[in-house]
């Protein structure tokens, strides 16, 4: 059943626990066994959290810092946040001791609760020193003010909840910083809520649904697409233990919901190839009665099997994996959003897609483009009511009319479908004079399997420059040579769909992980294109200026050893 958009999150517990209170709502897997909360457990142990921080001093409108991967603990402290009418504040797991300290200091944040993390010590150096108290989850072994347990044993049944307002502050969801430092974009009550419901009709989500949380919730889609829609619709959430449970896990789950990240995808068909070869897979799928075993068998290996909405999201997608995904009857709904307007832009909805283009505005959703730059301005339920402490940046990305000014270059089709072209804060001019727009090159570049993350740059020289990693199957699969030639034919017809001043003539690839550790990928595994030239662009002017006469824009296609286009052991 839905429920009214003037409902608040914390409403929706209330009345899923009344209406259903025996019923499942969170499947949390641990050493190899299932712990299981309905929706009346949830809330007497969100109600026990919440009386033990309001007895440390926590009250209305105090900022709590929820550091933790995805579990059931995460959302029920998520809950006891709101029932103390405070704020919540979540951050990345593995985010930077640099970034950590700069939200805990911009919020003025008055808790930090710490759950399931990579590394404990980690953590545990980052808020040494802090004058700040710490409430831990029983997955972290740190030092803490509480303990999730001990806190569970109080009593509560006398316990006067704090009961929000629809226009209320709810979070701060800071950005992932790719541009400096990250902002802190304010989410009230309406804007999250009515943004749920209105995916819940999209999705035609019910209590019948099952949703798998993995991605991280710190971040506002996750939060949004699994969390929020569940609570809306009262269906369970099931959670991962580890990576290496990762499998088994989607498969118990069998989620009817399933969203992920490019990346993912990439890894997906990885594990696809690894079982069996792609010019094998191809002829199977032509013998009708074979296929549909092949696709069945693929889709229940993945734990899609019962998947009825498919999304991919956070960054572009090259259109070459929807079509291989499509292939095997795996139908990825590429959208369009940002924290700032809840995630709640535009998707191509089920049976109406078009694989260029990021979708239609979804309802409520009013987008259009900027006469002079053909920016993509939109207004939405969604939309955030501002930067935390931050007037001016709020007042810079809205117009006179109160439409959020994106940032993104796109185009309308005629259909009425966007198309994100990219970044115009990410275009830069080559020595010739020429705008560069990266992410068009991207986008055809990144659906070949040898590479997992590709960046370009090269602002002031001749043409943009390719910075890739090689992908797992690149690396173990082939030789340097076969994989050179391989990559060159790709790029070589990438360019066939460029113009000229955006042909890649020369590249740089390395078997050097990016991650969020070596700063080239944010938490959300965006690539931070600064930290990408800042790390590689030495090596390739140093090539060039190695190389006076060739100069670098021809070493790619002039060498079958990758040492000389330029390889990061």
């Amino acid at each position: 059943m839905s429920i009214s958009i003037t409902k608040t999150t914390l409403d929706c517990l209330h009345y899923h626990a009344d209406t259903a209170p025996d019923r499942t709502f969170l499947i949390q897997p641990k050493s190899g066994g299932m712990v299981q909360w309905t929706w009346q457990q949830v809330r007497q142990d969100a109600q026990k959290i919440a009386l033990a921080m309001r007895d440390q001093g926590i009250m209305p409108d105090d900022r709590i810092v929820l550091w933790s991967k995805n579990c059931a603990e995460w959302i029920i402290a998520d809950f006891a946040i709101m029932m103390l009418g405070a704020i919540s504040v979540p951050v990345y797991p593995g985010q930077s001791e640099e970034s950590v300290h700069y939200v805990l200091d911009h919020s003025d944040a008055s808790l930090v609760i710490v759950g399931k993390q990579d590394e404990d010590a980690s953590v545990m150096k980052t808020l040494a020193g802090r004058d700040i108290p710490c409430l831990a989850m029983d997955y972290y072994s740190g030092p803490a003010l509480m303990n999730w347990q001990d806190c569970l044993r109080g009593d509560s049944a006398n316990f006067i909840e704090h009961r929000p307002f629809i226009d209320d502050l709810m979070t701060i969801v800071y950005t992932s910083g790719t541009t400096g430092n990250p902002k802190g974009v304010m989410h009230s009550y309406r804007s999250y809520g009515e943004t749920c419901q209105m995916f819940n009709d999209v999705f035609e989500a019910d209590a019948n649904h099952r949703f798998f949380s993995y991605l991280p919730l710190a971040h506002l889609a996750e939060r949004i697409i699994v969390q929020g829609n569940s609570i809306y619709c009262g269906a369970p959430i099931y959670f991962a233990e580890s990576l290496e449970t990762f499998v088994g896990d989607i498969q118990r789950a069998s989620p009817t919901v399933f969203f992920a990240i490019p990346r993912i995808w990439g890894k997906f068909r990885e594990k696809i190839l690894g079982q069996i070869k792609e010019e094998k897979l191809a002829n199977l799928l032509k013998v009708p009665v074979i296929s549909w075993f092949i696709k069945r068998k693929i889709k229940k290996t993945l734990g899609l099997d019962k998947a009825e909405v498919i999304g991919c999201g956070a960054a572009p997608v090259s259109q070459k994996t929807l079509q291989w995904f499509e292939a095997l009857d795996i139908n990825i709904l590429e959208g369009y959003g940002m924290t700032e307007n809840a995630c709640y832009g535009t998707l191509n909805i089920p049976n109406k897609r078009f694989l260029t283009s990021v979708g239609k505005p979804l309802p409520g959703c009013d987008i259009k483009l900027s006469e002079d730059k053909q920016e993509v301005l939109l207004k939405s339920p969604g939309l955030m009511t501002g930067y935390y402490l931050d007037e001016k940046a709020t007042a810079s990305v809205f117009d006179d009319k109160g439409y959020y000014i994106t940032g993104d270059k796109g185009h309308i089709d005629d259909n009425g479908f966007l198309h994100i072209v990219g970044r115009l804060r990410e275009q830069f001019k080559s020595s010739k004079g020429k705008f560069i727009v990266p992410t068009k090159i991207e986008k055809l570049i990144v659906s070949h399997p040898y590479l997992e993350q590709v960046c370009i740059i090269g602002s002031g020289m001749v043409q943009p420059v390719l910075v890739a990693q090689l992908s797992s199957e690149a690396i173990e699969g082939l030789n340097e040579t076969e994989i050179l030639n391989d990559l060159k034919s790709h790029i070589l017809h990438c360019n066939t769909q460029l113009e000229h001043h955006e042909v890649v003539e020369s590249a740089w690839f390395t078997r050097q992980e990016w991650n969020v550790d070596n700063k080239l990928m944010t938490p959300t595994l965006k690539v931070k294109r600064h930290e990408v030239e800042l790390c590689f662009r030495p090596h390739i002017e140093s090539i060039a200026k190695a190389k006076p006469c060739n100069m670098l824009p021809d070493s790619l296609f002039q060498s079958n050893k990758l040492e000389a286009v330029g390889e990061v052991a």
